[in-house]
């Protein structure tokens, strides 16, 4: 009777250890994740600064009362474009108003004392500060014309970038509603802000439609090119909360990935240059699927 009793307990034990065995074969499988891998590449990786710009008019002129007097005659409302040399304001002079309504004087007609004033350059009408019956006096600024075909930007760069500005230099610009555009290096101001420590640049806009002044816009200045930089997807990049540490997941045979730390260079919205250690273009590498990987884990490569 003991015999059989023995014999029931060690098969008992032997059918519980394949069943543990089993059991954890199974585990295993399930618990290996699914990841998709990838090989390193070389490719040109280039670090941008990205600077406010403002929009404005080169040419610009305020118009401006040469005598004192009634404005007798307007032809243009904020907005009209003018040809150089249109009429733009009737001026009826101080006395020629007060000769007008001196009945006595009989010979009205000899003096109208009426000037002109014309528009010096072409352009549209952004101001118009004075309407018909206002008095003006001499040197008021009646209103102001810009050329839309001088619009630049103005771009402060700090002058320890202000050397990766060059003449004809491109870049490309975002404007507010997310168009871009490309906008070349045209002149470099020699004086320096002493409060700020940036030089300005003007640039313009090549093939930009009509766009007004004071129109605040990001300019993408390159401040470092690496030429043969050995990168990543962007989602290969595993870090921290505190961003103080980076890794990725790297395959050491075709069931398990290991951490590498490395040292990021360029980062740009898709990929990421690895500094340090060496990678090899042959490594493969978890490019999706490696968040939260612990350490030496059991993956399953799809397709």
């Amino acid at each position: 009777m003991k015999q059989i009793l023995i014999f029931f307990i060690i098969g008992g034990l032997f059918l519980l250890s394949c069943s543990e065995e089993t059991g954890g074969t199974v585990d295993e499988n399930k618990s290996a994740a699914e990841v998709k891998v990838c090989n390193p590449q070389f490719k040109t990786m280039i670090e941008y600064l990205e600077l406010n710009g403002t929009t404005l008019f080169l040419r610009q002129q305020n118009i401006r009362s040469t005598l004192n007097g009634f404005i007798i005659k307007s032809t243009k409302s904020i907005g009209y474009k003018v040809k150089k040399g249109e009429l733009l304001f009737t001026i009826k002079t101080k006395e020629a108003a007060a000769i007008e309504s001196d009945g006595e004087f009989k010979n009205k007609s000899l003096f109208s004392g009426e000037v002109n004033i014309y528009a010096p350059q072409e352009g549209v009408v952004i101001e118009l500060n004075k309407q018909i019956g206002d008095y003006i006096s001499d040197g008021d600024n009646l209103a102001l014309i810009i050329d839309p075909s001088s619009l630049k930007i103005k771009l402060n760069v700090p002058y320890q970038y202000s050397t990766s500005i060059e003449n004809d230099a491109i870049f490309n610009t975002l404007l507010p509603d997310g168009r871009v555009f490309k906008a070349y290096a045209e002149h470099k101001i020699p004086s320096i802000n002493p409060i700020d420590q940036t030089q300005t640049f003007l640039l313009a806009l090549k093939g930009a439609p009509e766009i007004p002044a004071n129109l605040n816009v990001y300019v993408n200045v390159p401040v470092k090119i690496e030429k043969a930089a050995i990168v990543l997807p962007r989602a290969a990049l595993m870090t921290n909360e505190t961003e103080s540490e980076f890794w990725i997941m790297k395959l050491s045979d075709q069931s398990m990935a290991n951490r590498v730390d490395v040292k990021p260079g360029i980062v740009n919205d898709s990929l990421f240059q690895i500094l340090e250690p060496n990678i090899n273009p042959a490594d493969k590498i978890v490019c999706e699927g490696a968040y939260s990987l612990p350490d030496s884990s059991f993956v399953s490569v799809i397709e």
